[in-house]
């Protein structure tokens, strides 16, 4: 599924995103409508993804974009659908703890070898200190 390219979702591709998460039918219709409104086909590319996030989030350097991006592409194939996507949301928003942490881990994992080491947590937690200090100065 995450191959189509801004095409309206099937009948079977909900019913396979309402398995996977748990946003409504209307609500998955509806964010499927505004992501191809401004992805039209149907992905985010890696620079638009980074794009968008350094303009929403002017404090996160490109490690951190890169390493938030690596966590939405789970098939490792350089741009985020939007199944992808919408997975990632509904683990930030509705997922539990160990979910979340699994998400997580994605981006300190970035050679993907099962491990975090400290140099690939001290850049993502020294990014998100900068991100949370500029929130509340």
């Amino acid at each position: 599924m995450g191959n189509r390219h801004g095409k309206k979702l099937t009948r079977s591709e909900v019913n396979d995103l309402r398995r996977r998460c748990s946003f409504s039918t209307d609500h998955i219709l509806d964010m499927h409508r505004d992501f191809v409104r401004e992805y039209p086909s149907g992905r985010i590319s890696r620079k638009a993804f980074m794009t968008s996030y350094q303009a929403r989030f002017p404090h996160a350097d490109h490690e951190f974009c890169e390493r938030l991006f690596h966590a939405h592409d789970f098939d490792d194939n350089g741009d985020v659908s939007f199944d992808e996507f919408l997975i990632s949301l509904d683990v930030a928003i509705n997922g539990t703890t160990e979910a979340r942490l699994r998400w997580a881990f994605r981006m300190f994992d970035i050679d993907k070898d099962g491990t975090a080491t400290r140099s690939e947590i001290v850049v993502v937690l020294k990014v998100r200190y900068l991100v949370h200090r500029s929130q509340t100065i």
